[in-house]
């Protein structure tokens, strides 16, 4: 991920944001509240609870959502990031936009999120028929890894299992996900960051991720005893001496 994919999505929002601006919809809120809402918090996990169901519209005016972004072009940016980070702390959420396509995030003039338009890639039904195929996927992957002993034994199982299952793309549909990586075996490294912390999350692992200081490449850390490693699996899918080179290292 870019930083450059970031503008991106701030002016895909951006035109909506100046809509609401001139119809009352939105105004500024108050800087106590977090610029960008936890993924973590009750209201995200509402929100992908009703992504799950494949809701277009979800109701958000007691989950105490917000964004105290003091600029338009800010609040866009910080609404692509809330996007972005959704997909990454819920990989199997796979049939959303990430890019903030077909998104749109409505307040009160209090600046409280009344509501929230999911944008998908898919139909409910396209995504009910990924869904099985992605986790028969994963499933397998989990399966193998459950025969491993040892934390670092699992961690290492689930990335040789993806670097054997997927190539390296960036031109195919869904490149970026989870399901790039697992389904049509074709992903960039968020697709195989994205699947690796699928299969750590099933298998009970902590796992987050890491991103280099251009944002241009994002990779995956685990916790293995009371040590966090990095495992990069998508530069660990390479043949030779240039294999696995970085799995499980204390520095990337």
């Amino acid at each position: 991920m870019r930083k450059s994919d970031y503008d991106i999505i701030a002016v895909r929002i951006s035109l909506l944001l100046a809509a609401l601006v001139m119809t009352g919809m939105w105004v500024p809120i108050k800087a106590h509240a977090a610029a960008i809402p936890s993924v973590t918090s009750r209201a995200s996990k509402y929100l992908v609870t009703n992504i799950k169901k494949h809701k277009n519209s979800v109701d958000m005016k007691n989950q105490n959502m917000a964004f105290s972004s003091k600029s338009l072009y800010k609040l866009a940016l910080d609404q692509g990031k809330y996007i972005f980070n959704l997909q990454l702390n819920n990989p199997e959420i796979f049939y959303i936009s990430n890019t903030g396509s077909g998104w749109a995030f409505y307040s009160s003039r209090s600046g409280r999120i009344t509501s929230i338009i999911v944008g998908y890639t898919m139909t409910a039904a396209q995504t009910k028929t990924a869904q099985k195929k992605y986790n028969a996927a994963v499933g397998k992957i989990v399966r193998n890894a459950k025969k491993k002993k040892t934390v670092k034994q699992k961690v290492i199982s689930v990335n040789n299992q993806i670097c054997k299952l997927t190539t390296y793309n960036s031109r195919r549909k869904n490149s970026y996900t989870a399901y790039g990586a697992l389904v049509d075996r074709k992903a960039t490294c968020m697709g195989y960051s994205l699947a690796f912390k699928d299969a750590m999350n099933r298998l009970g692992i902590s796992c987050t991720y890491a991103m280099n200081a251009s944002h241009s490449h994002i990779w995956n850390k685990v916790k293995v005893g009371k040590k966090w490693y990095h495992v990069d699996v998508t530069w660990n899918d390479q043949k030779g001496k240039y294999a696995n080179r970085y799995l499980l290292k204390k520095s990337h």
